[in-house]
């Protein structure tokens, strides 16, 4: 899984217009908390800027530009039940200048 800011894709739309973009200047992983096997992620997102990391929170100092960009891809473990489905629930927020993104991704293994 990669995480990306600033995506431009037709899905993300309102009322027809594309959805502003911003310098972004923080990513919070909300969503788990303290979970070891998503460690990964928040250093991903250290390594696309110049930035520092709190906890779960990463701080772009200056912040990231509008044009997009995408961590390296990051190993997601989804936690398997015998006989049933896995999931995993992923929430974060992005703010932009006055812009607040709070986004949830919910991740599913079939078996």
């Amino acid at each position: 899984m990669a995480v990306c800011f600033n995506r431009a894709d037709a899905r993300f739309t309102r009322r027809g217009k594309a959805c502003r973009r911003a310098r972004i200047a923080s990513w919070t992983l909300l969503k788990p908390t303290g979970d070891p096997a998503l460690a990964g992620l928040p250093l991903a997102v250290v390594g696309i800027g110049a930035a520092t990391l709190s906890g779960a929170t990463v701080t772009f100092a200056p912040p990231l530009d509008v044009e997009e960009i995408c961590t390296a891809a990051v190993p997601i473990v989804i936690p398997a039940v015998p006989g049933k489905a896995g999931m995993r629930l992923l929430k974060t927020r992005t703010v932009g200048g006055t812009l607040r993104d709070v986004d949830t991704l919910r991740l599913v293994c079939i078996p």
